[in-house]
């Protein structure tokens, strides 16, 4: 009965004339038939029938400042910022060829990454974009609370009496009244009281800007290091606010469990890589974000200057490794043949050995060309992409590493590799200089990883059968 119903129906109707779009009280969408000789047909249930009303378009905020923007992805933008940006990419394409013309493979691998970088890498744009909405901000605080136009960054370095009432009017609670000189009238203006642990990224803003121009760094005058100083250290709220510090991994208990773990009781590739990360990271004072530019070019291994063959031993491994860093933060843009590293084998301890480690890692993942650590496929601990890791897949690597071995409360992070190696190099008698050297670090940061090693250095070795130096002779890698 019922296909005689449907077939007969379906004879009486014809071919729909329009259709028109629907919602139900749900909100789901669907399509409802208007037919020529019937009431409009519904599929299922009734519906309320809904006519699709064009989107309102937001409009374009308008800033005092003619030089900050809206792109048409809606985001903030500085005309000056991307110009820099212009700039850099081209004069990176032209440093590419002239490395390519003077058949330097150092030169080429520097140059390639610095343009890749500018260019293509994501953790940089997300960066950089960042930095640039603080410049938009310092710009606008310029136009509007003292009444100036901010002349262009690649024409002119910012004033140091501007970035001082900048950081004032964003980091003082808003209780304060800030008293600004606008065109010799003193102006009263209430502070944002934005939190402390943002400050560092102001920073960090500004001299990302002065290390793209070429101007030199305006925090290290003493106007500006007093204010920076005073607002580090200012009261915010019930508690003072305290950065985070990475706990120091214990020689060589910490180690020995690590590498057990991933290399004894794991025994794959994926663990094989996370423990020659770990290795490389404290036996170059390396950052996280360092491990992501190393390719297969950026290792060598010197040859001899008696018969020109390579250096190695009777087991077949190097007795020293060269390598070669694209990029670092603590350089900024890597110039003349990069970042150079070069460390000796390990003779005390083979399993503690970096030179072994890396060169095992390369001839069991069978890594020939392109990144020294890739992503692993989606999926399987085997097979390789052609991208390297990103800053986050090595964190939760890491992550997942610590919490497996030391506890959900560990303590520690990727920086725990680099912060042990200083405080291991002062337990061995290094300098302040030659540890500041072969961490690569700019500022006295490195002196609380230092002092913190020499404190602790006798009751690290009081108990302890095997002093730790018996197993790792340390010297300067750079």
């Amino acid at each position: 009965a019922a296909a005689q119903f449907a077939s007969a129906t379906s004879n009486q109707r014809t071919q729909p004339l329009f259709t028109t779009n629907y919602r139900n009280h749900f909100g789901v969408p669907g399509r409802v038939i208007h037919e020529s000789n019937e009431a409009p047909r519904i599929d299922g249930t009734n519906y309320e029938m809904a006519e699709k009303r064009p989107k309102k378009r937001r409009a374009t905020k308008k800033y005092k400042d003619p030089m900050v923007l809206t792109a048409i992805s809606g985001h903030k933008t500085a005309a000056d910022w991307q110009e820099i940006n212009s700039r850099l990419s081209t004069a990176a394409e032209r440093d590419l060829a002239a490395a390519k013309e003077s058949c330097d493979p150092a030169k080429v691998i520097v140059a390639q990454g610095k343009l890749k970088r500018i260019k293509g890498e994501k953790a940089y744009q997300k960066t950089d974009h960042s930095m640039e909405l603080i410049w938009c901000a310092f710009r606008e605080f310029v136009a509007v609370h003292l009444n100036n136009n901010q002349p262009a960054l690649y024409e002119e370095s910012p004033k140091v009496n501007d970035i001082v009432a900048f950081l004032n009017f964003n980091f003082r609670r808003k209780e304060v009244k800030l008293t600004l000189m606008v065109e010799g009238n003193p102006q009263k203006v209430n502070c944002k009281g934005n939190k402390i642990s943002s400050l560092q990224k102001y920073r960090q803003a500004f001299e990302w800007a002065f290390l793209k121009c070429g101007y030199p760094n305006l925090f290290e005058e003493k106007s500006v290091k007093e204010v920076y100083m005073e607002l580090k250290e200012k009261v915010t709220g019930k508690y003072r606010y305290q950065p985070k510090q990475a706990k120091t991994f214990s020689v060589w208990g910490d180690f020995d469990k690590l590498r057990e773990y991933c290399l004894k009781e794991k025994g794959d590739l994926y663990h094989l890589r996370s423990w020659t990360m770990i290795l490389v990271m404290f036996s170059f004072f390396l950052r996280r974000a360092d491990l992501t530019y190393l390719t297969v070019d950026c290792i060598g291994i010197p040859r001899s200057r008696i018969n020109g063959n390579l250096d190695l031993d009777e087991d077949g491994y190097p007795r020293i490794l060269r390598l070669w860093l694209p990029r670092s933060k603590g350089d900024g843009e890597a110039e003349k043949g990069g970042v150079k590293f070069q460390i000796m084998r390990n003779y005390r301890d083979r399993d503690m050995c970096p030179v072994v480690a890396i060169l095992d890692w390369l001839n069991f993942s069978g890594i020939e060309d392109g990144f020294v650590f890739p992503n692993f496929q989606h999926g399987s601990n085997s097979k390789f992409r052609n991208d390297a890791m990103s800053v986050d897949d090595i964190s939760t690597m890491y992550s997942k590493l610590c919490l497996t071995l030391f506890g959900e409360n560990h303590g520690y992070s990727t920086h725990s590799p680099r912060r042990t190696a200083a405080a291991f190099a002062a337990v061995c008698g290094a300098t302040d200089a030659e540890i500041k050297r072969a961490g690569r670090w700019k500022s006295d940061t490195y002196m609380v990883y230092v002092e913190a090693g020499r404190a602790g250095s006798i009751m690290e070795l009081v108990g302890l059968d095997l002093p730790p130096e018996d197993r790792w002779s340390w010297y300067p890698i750079r």
